[in-house]
């Protein structure tokens, strides 16, 4: 991705013209100066099993099972089923997650009745209240009531840094790599455990410099049936060019990318993996985006902006169902640093305001509107971009912006060899995931 840097003038003139021309990190875009708030217990507390839950697990774990656990190859899906051991939801180690969704289902359906009788118990002391409200309509009080009562899955912030890591694991992610291949088909794997259905988007595409690109955009979908739909999506690859890293010898190595690339995608796998669990009203789509970040280097002469975000582009033209089509969709860009703040990015603010407003509304409400000011950022060339240009499909970028950093625009190890797994904060992935959690089930 990349900052435009001119004032946003708000009219599509104005944002065409200001994507002319490449910005590079010497050059500012005037933003509101941000300055990054302290971790504290205000943010929200790691979730917790309950003392019965540990007692009971404790009969059927040790700590040498515990320790087996941590280095099984298929940690990314049994880890995290600790937390559920002894509480009958099924068999530790097994972990079945048929025997899961079968019980949550059942609890949801006894959660969902209770609702049901005392909507309509409140229906009917409104009615007899003599109340002016349409009969049969429910009030705000009431629907308020509904609305928190609403089941929203617990995020697992060590699970989604396992993803994370898994990721970075296999090395830089760069098209046209075995690495890249790899991590494919990890994907594809993990994504396949989890969802209704998996399907792959194989693309060729020119980089900046006509090379050749073979590209592989990955869906997973949850209630493929539904009509109403929501897709979150983030991208897979990362940096062929630590174009940015402080040592000009860097500059050619391509990067890690654990927090540009590997974070986003690891807060929607556990996204995934709470979704096969408990299932959504809606219909949703998980998607990787590849080729995002193989835009043309600072010091290359071609500095068009459409150089970036092609795997995006080439969905946004071709989507990987016959008119595809979505109410809104989340993209999640560099959401795992320690000290991350979300505000408000500029082409989201113009293209996708409501949306905006329903995401950055729902993080204040659960307790974490320092992680998201209402402020508006920079206007960043992402995926999300294309997609409100080409598919017209409403789309908000969560990105972690720093217009008070070196470059400008983003962290200091933005682009740089130093965007490993030690930058990653399981505590930030957690916040990103409950925000985009609560926005989900509760539409």
């Amino acid at each position: 991705m990349i900052n435009d840097y001119n004032a946003f003038a708000g009219n599509e003139r104005d944002i065409a013209s200001s994507l002319e021309t490449r910005r590079s990190g010497s050059l500012r875009r005037r933003q509101t100066r941000i300055t990054p708030s302290k971790h504290s217990a205000a943010r929200g507390r790691e979730l917790q099993p309950h003392p019965t839950e540990l007692r009971r697990s404790s009969t059927v774990l040790s700590a040498m099972n515990v320790e087996l656990l941590r280095s099984s190859e298929d940690r990314d899906f049994i880890y995290p089923a600790l937390r559920y051991a002894g509480t009958g939801l099924s068999k530790f180690p097994s972990f079945r997650r048929e025997a899961q969704t079968d019980k949550i289902s059942k609890m949801n359906t006894t959660n969902k009745s209770v609702l049901i009788i005392l909507t309509v118990a409140m229906f009917a002391m409104t009615s007899c209240g003599g109340t002016s409200e349409k009969k049969g309509t429910p009030t705000k009080e009431q629907t308020n009531v509904v609305e928190q009562e609403r089941f929203i899955p617990p995020f697992d912030a060590d699970s989604a840094y396992n993803f994370v890591r898994r990721q970075v694991d296999f090395g830089p992610r760069v098209p046209n790599t075995p690495a890249a291949k790899a991590c494919a088909e990890y994907l594809v794997g993990t994504l396949s455990r989890f969802c209704d259905t998996v399907v792959t988007q194989a693309f060729k595409t020119y980089s900046f410099d006509r090379t050749i690109l073979d590209g592989q955009n990955i869906i997973g979908s949850f209630n493929p049936d539904r009509q109403k739909r929501i897709f979150l999506a983030a991208h897979w690859d990362s940096r062929p060019f630590a174009d940015n890293d402080p040592d000009p010898n860097n500059h050619k190595t391509p990067i890690l990318g654990a927090n540009d690339g590997a974070s986003g995608v690891g807060v929607l796998l556990e996204i995934a993996r709470q979704m096969a669990l408990a299932r959504p009203e809606v219909g949703v789509d998980i998607i990787f985006f590849d080729v995002e970040d193989y835009g043309a280097p600072q010091d290359a002469q071609n500095q068009e902006s459409d150089t970036w975000g092609l795997g995006a582009q080439h969905w946004a033209k071709t989507p990987h169902a016959p008119a595809y089509k979505a109410s809104f969709g989340i993209l999640l860009d560099m959401v795992g640093d320690h000290q991350a703040q979300f505000p408000i990015e500029a082409f989201s603010n113009y293209y996708a305001n409501k949306i905006v407003k329903k995401v950055w509304d729902m993080a204040e409400q659960i307790g974490y509107g320092d992680y998201f000011p209402k402020t508006e950022g920079a206007a960043i060339t992402d995926d999300h971009y294309y997609i409100n240009k080409i598919a017209n499909i409403p789309t908000v970028n969560i990105i972690h912006l720093r217009p008070d950093s070196k470059n400008g625009s983003f962290v200091d190890y933005w682009h740089t060899l130093k965007d490993d797994i030690s930058n990653i904060s399981p505590e930030t992935l957690k916040v990103v995931g409950e925000v985009v959690l609560n926005v989900v089930y509760k539409e």
